[in-house]
């Protein structure tokens, strides 16, 4: 839970995605499903349906230059 600990810590110092590049690796798989999850519900939950939109369109983006091309 260390591991955890110390993301759940950066992300509270908006430090979420420099952590996660660095550290991602010390996480569990379930970890990063649960991760994945908050951050998808907290989108959902405090931002307008454009924001939403804008921010998974640039998400999915981002994971098809990534995987996709």
């Amino acid at each position: 839970m260390g591991s955890m600990k110390n993301y759940i810590e950066a992300l509270k110092n908006l430090k979420g995605y420099d952590w996660i590049s660095n550290h991602g690796h010390e996480l569990s798989k379930d970890e990063l499903i649960n991760i994945v999850k908050e951050l998808d519900y907290a989108i959902y939950h405090n931002t307008t349906h454009s924001e939403r939109k804008d921010i998974c369109n640039s998400a999915a983006d981002e994971l098809e230059d990534w995987y996709l091309e």
